[in-house]
């Protein structure tokens, strides 16, 4: 699941216009890939649509990685159409929900489940 668009900087950014990245995860498609990563949440314009614009125009999951810090966030992603999504310091530092690690790990799949349900 390659990471489509321009990708630069570390943290990632994701750079470039709609419609470039949306090319760019078609293109990927055809190539054979499994499914496309994309860094909605590291794109500086509106990222919840530049996601549902990329799940309509590919036949390939989508999977939304980097900066999912919020359960809010965790179901606006859901509600815009990825296949999956990525989380790493955000369930790592707490900071979703407060509590134990697990307790992170459910709150989001309570999250998901109330969006995918």
């Amino acid at each position: 699941m390659p990471y489509v668009g321009k990708v630069s900087g570390h943290p990632a950014i994701l750079e470039g216009r709609p419609d470039d990245i949306v090319d760019s995860a078609r293109a990927a498609v055809t190539q054979g890939v499994s499914g496309i990563n994309l860094l909605a949440y590291r794109y500086p314009g509106d990222g919840l649509r530049l996601v549902r614009d990329v799940v309509t125009a590919v036949a390939a999951p989508v999977l939304s990685a980097g900066s999912i810090d919020s359960i809010s966030r965790v179901r606006a992603i859901c509600r815009a159409g990825v296949w999956g999504f990525t989380i790493g310091g955000a369930v790592v530092t707490r900071r979703l929900v407060g509590g134990t690690f697990r307790d992170q790990v459910l709150a989001v799949l309570d999250a998901v489940n109330q969006e995918v349900a």
